[in-house]
C-alpha cells in the first residue's frame, strides 16, 4: 500500500526527469545531482503527485536538492543548495519498504 511520506521542493529543471525520465535538456552534472537525491531518500522507489496544473513553481532557497552553494557553511546553519524556481511534489512509498 503506498503511504505518503512527505512533500519536497523539487527544483523545475528536474521536474519532467523525475516524472517521465526525460533528460534531453539536463547536463550529466544535473541528472547525477537528481539521482542521488532519488537513490538517497527513495531507494526503493516512490510515486511522485506532481498536483496537476494548480502547481505553479515559485522562487525558493530551499530546494530539496540542486546545485550546492560553493560560498555556504552549512556547519553554521546556512543552506547548501542555491535558490532557483520550485514546485512542491508529493511523495508516496510503498509502506512495505518503510523500515527497509
Amino acid at each position: 500500500m503506498l503511504v505518503y511520506q512527505d512533500t519536497y521542493k523539487i527544483p523545475v529543471w528536474a521536474a519532467s526527469y523525475l516524472a517521465y525520465g526525460d533528460r534531453d535538456v539536463l547536463s550529466d552534472e544535473d541528472v547525477e545531482i537528481a539521482d542521488k537525491w532519488y537513490s538517497e531518500h527513495f531507494p526503493h522507489g516512490c510515486l511522485f503527485d506532481f498536483k496537476g496544473d494548480d502547481n505553479e513553481p515559485y522562487f525558493s532557497r530551499y530546494p530539496a536538492f540542486g546545485e550546492r552553494n560553493k560560498n555556504a557553511l552549512p556547519n553554521r546553519g546556512e543552506y547548501p543548495f542555491l535558490a532557483c524556481d520550485v514546485i512542491d511534489v508529493d511523495a508516496y512509498v510503498d509502506d512495505s519498504t518503510i523500515n527497509d
